[in-house]
């Protein structure tokens, strides 16, 4: 985790500086997701309680969707049915 909150104070720092620009910046945590990535690899992964990326970019969309006076800076994604 030090390694995510060192990017979290990379991206709060990015953020203010294109803030001007009427940039915005989002922190995604997109929890564990079934992808095919190491199918042809000998690297097992348990997916088990991995969700499908449908709901991230469903979730992107909805905070792209979002006007420009609401900010989500950090967002966090987790499947809690499994």
């Amino acid at each position: 985790m030090l390694a995510n909150g060192g990017f979290a104070v990379f991206l709060i720092l990015l953020e203010k500086e294109l803030y001007p620009y009427n940039i915005r910046i989002i922190f995604l945590y997109p929890g564990k997701i079934k992808t095919k990535l190491f199918e042809k690899t000998r690297v097992k992964k348990d997916l088990f309680d991995a969700f499908d990326p449908f709901y991230t970019v469903k979730f992107v969309k909805f905070i792209l969707s979002m006007p420009d006076e609401i900010l989500i800076f950090q967002a966090r994604i987790k499947n809690i049915n499994q």
